[in-house]
């Protein structure tokens, strides 16, 4: 639950997240091996992971996008 500047609790959405390069390898990693446990290699949907994860399809498909 988010804080808001007063100090109040928001139920308001959560803002993005920056990955590090390092930080993005370490995700990729977690989310291939969690493809190979529950899916039997299938990938994840985007749909699935923003499910997952509570974050927005567009952050996945930008994140992961070479257009960027």
């Amino acid at each position: 639950m988010a804080k808001s500047r007063n100090g109040s609790s928001s139920h308001g959405r959560v803002r993005g997240v920056i990955l590090s390069p390092q930080g993005w390898q370490q995700f990729q990693a977690a989310k291939q091996q969690a493809e190979s446990e529950e899916t039997w290699g299938k990938h994840f949907t985007q749909e699935y992971l923003s499910d997952r994860t509570r974050f927005s399809l567009n952050t996945f498909y930008w994140a992961d996008s070479d257009k960027v």
